[in-house]
Parts: structure tokens; sequence; C-alpha cells
């Protein structure tokens, strides 16, 4: 009877470690897209930035990016025809209000092109008549390109980046091109200069901006109504001399986006 007994208490413990062993694997188990109802948010979202992309003429037509949203926070999946493509289509979700963030997990095809032919059509690429590429240099490893050397302008440097992305068979770049232009301005000159950019002038970026400098790296804290304000922010940053890089810390605030009454001018 006490070996009966033993049998049967072991058998219930095995059942209760398989049971145990079965819902830990199922918890493992991705989620489908959209496995609970989505909010009336996020289906708006998903349906303006749908919309945007379909509109949208520099996507390429082999680009096939699948989204999805979740509280505001879009996702980006699929295959993108291009870099450029991939980076279009993210400031593109970027205009759409709601957006907090955008996750990017697409990846962009190779084309089969190797990186002896990636390196050709990124040197002509950068033979452009409003580009000096004589200080740029370019390598290919595995479709990722490391573009090195010098420029004048953080325009000149984003020019040469954004004509890169453009090249079929590219799927990152790490732009390491060091502008030459200089300053004089200490830290809180700088941080000043970085808001005024920020802030004033046609080209001001809408929101509620503090800068901080430590070295060449500007810190930027505040809100913006939309995310490709967080993008424009960064960029017209990192066009100020003397900075170098950028810790983008804002948070895109919904409220901050002008209601269509209020744009309307009576």
């Amino acid at each position: 009877m006490e070996s009966l007994h033993f049998t049967a208490s072991r058998g219930i413990l095995m059942r209760r470690i398989l049971r145990s062993i079965l819902f830990a694997a199922l918890a493992l188990l991705p989620l489908p897209p959209f496995a609970f109802p989505l909010s009336s948010d996020d289906a708006e979202i998903l349906a303006s930035v749908q919309a945007a992309l379909d509109r949208s003429e520099d996507l390429g037509e082999r680009t096939s990016l699948k989204i999805k949203c979740d509280a505001g926070i879009l996702t980006l999946g699929g295959t993108a025809d291009s870099l450029y493509a991939l980076r279009r289509a993210v400031r593109r979700a970027g205009e759409i209000p709601g957006i907090l963030d955008v996750v990017v997990i697409a990846l962009v095809s190779r084309h089969g092109v190797p990186d002896s032919q990636i390196l050709i059509d990124v040197q002509n690429a950068l033979r452009i008549p409003s580009f000096s590429s004589g200080g740029v240099q370019a390598s290919v490893n595995s479709g990722r390109v490391l573009l090195t050397g010098t420029t004048g302008s953080y325009s000149q440097k984003l020019l040469a980046e954004n004509e890169t992305s453009k090249v079929m068979g590219v799927v990152d770049i790490q732009n390491r091109i060091r502008v030459t232009a200089e300053t004089n301005l200490e830290e809180p000159q700088l941080a000043r200069r970085v808001l005024s950019q920020l802030s004033g002038g046609l080209t001001a970026v809408p929101g509620r901006f503090q800068v901080s400098m430590k070295g060449q790296v500007a810190t930027l804290r505040g809100k913006v109504p939309l995310y490709l304000n967080r993008i424009e922010a960064e960029e017209m940053a990192l066009s100020v001399p003397g900075v170098a890089e950028v810790d983008d810390r804002l948070v895109v605030d919904p409220s901050l986006v002008p209601s269509a009454a209020a744009s309307i001018t009576p």
C-alpha cells in the first residue's frame, strides 16, 4: 500500500510539474498582433498612419511595412526597399498626432547587392554638385556603411548621410564625419544658442524646451506636440556649431497639438 501511495503521489507531482512547464512555455509565446481590442485612439492612429504611408511616393515600390499601435507607441515592422524609404516612413508616421514614440523593427532589403558595388554606388552618390566630398571616406561591411572624414557644416554631414541612405543594399549608416566648424562659446552660452535656434525664427520647432550642455553634448528636455518634432529638434540642435551629439529626452505631449479651431484665423 505504501508503494502504491508513493507511486500515486509521484504521478500527481509530475503532472503538476508538467502543467507548470506548459503554462510557462505558453507565457513566452509571442501574442499575435492586436490580441486585445484596440483603443479608439490607437485605431485612429493606425488608420491615419496607413493613409499617410499609402499616399507617400518616396517609399519605393517594394516597401511593405506592417504597423501596430499600443497606447500611442507605434511599431514599424516588415521590409523597406531602402534605408531612405524606412526613414521617410518614420517621418511620415511622426506627423500623426497621438504618436508618442516609434519603434522600428523593419528590415531593409539588401537586394543581393555586394559590398563592393555598394561602395561604388555610395562614392558616386556623394559626387553631387551641392556637396564637396573630398574630405569624406566610406567603407562597407555587410551592407553597413561607415562614413568618416571632415566637412564644414552639419548640413553637409546630414546631406552625406541622406544621399548614402538612398543607395540600394545599404541597411545601416554610422555617420562619424567630423564637422570642422568650431565655437568659442562657453557651455551656458552654447545652450542659449541652441535654445534660440529651437524656439526662434521662421524654422522654430513647436514645443517647450530646456537645453543644457556638457562638453559638446546638448541635452534636450521638455515637451513637443508631435513625434516628428523630436526628430526636428535633434537635427536643429546638431546644426549649431559646437554641438557634436544630442541627448534627446523630449516627451511627446499630444495636448500641445493646436486644435483645428485654434488654427483658423478670423
